[in-house]
């Protein structure tokens, strides 16, 4: 087996496609992307990375190299959450904005259980969508949302980058840089196995391929030192005494005889 500095530059070949990835979900959802497009957007994105590493490299069978890249697939997309977490709350840290916002529209998502809210602000309407309400928590059965004409508090970008959020949403955010950087790193040894077992079915084949052939080999020499000698095919005319007596023929003769 190769040494491990050898795998490096696939791995990293590996490793690309998922932070390209990672970097365009993450900007799009933190930015212009709502809620509800991103979980498939970022599989999406995370998919594509993998298909893009398949066509040049394929595998034919579900093997290391396959789960690896797989599980990297899973860890990316949850990347991509918490990277868009990540940027959308050091924009807030740094320019952000509390204000008390007024819900002009209420926007229905695909299922109709998380609208998203357009809200106004001293008659100006709020770059962005409001992506959460106050005491919202689905996972504890609190499904609490907003109407028209509703006041929320919320921390603003004035420059619209992002959009706005809850104080809670904010304060929540806090450690998604920390975990962004340890999910790209566990994407990373992901991609390193991956990697080495490219190079473990290499070497796998390779040697098949050496025993194949020196099968092959020891077969044509064991041919060539030791023929088979067929014997040509006799009549009853062209047998000679020993073979006629073996056969049975002549018996008759020798009685008669």
């Amino acid at each position: 087996m190769p040494p491990l500095r050898a795998v490096l530059p696939r791995a990293g070949t590996y490793l690309v496609p998922y932070l390209v990835a990672a970097a365009l979900g993450a900007t799009g959802a933190a930015t212009w992307i709502q809620p509800p497009l991103t979980i498939a957007g970022g599989m999406g994105l995370m998919l594509a990375a993998t298909l893009t590493i398949y066509f040049f490299e394929p595998w034919s069978v579900a093997n290391l190299r396959a789960w690896c890249l797989t599980a990297a697939m899973m860890i990316g997309w949850i990347t991509i959450l918490m990277v868009s977490q990540a940027i959308w709350s050091s924009v807030l840290d740094h320019r952000g904005q509390q204000v008390v916002a007024r819900v002009a529209e209420v926007h229905p998502s695909f299922r109709n259980d998380a609208p998203t809210y357009t809200l106004t602000h001293d008659g100006m309407t709020i770059p962005g969508r409001l992506s959460d309400w106050p005491g919202h928590d689905p996972f504890a059965g609190e499904e609490t949302q907003g109407s028209a004409g509703e006041l929320v508090v919320v921390i603003r970008d004035p420059e619209g980058l992002v959009d706005p959020r809850l104080p809670e949403e904010l304060a929540a955010a806090q450690g998604a840089l920390a975990t962004a950087a340890i999910l790209l790193v566990v994407i990373a040894i992901l991609c390193l196995v991956a990697a080495r077992g490219y190079d473990r079915e290499a070497f796998e084949e390779r040697r098949y391929r050496s025993e194949y052939r020196r099968a092959l080999a020891l077969r044509s020499r064991s041919a060539t030192q030791y023929p088979t000698r067929s014997a040509p095919h006799r009549g009853p005319s062209a047998c000679d005494e020993h073979d006629r007596r073996a056969l049975g023929w002549g018996r008759d003769d020798d009685r008669a005889a």
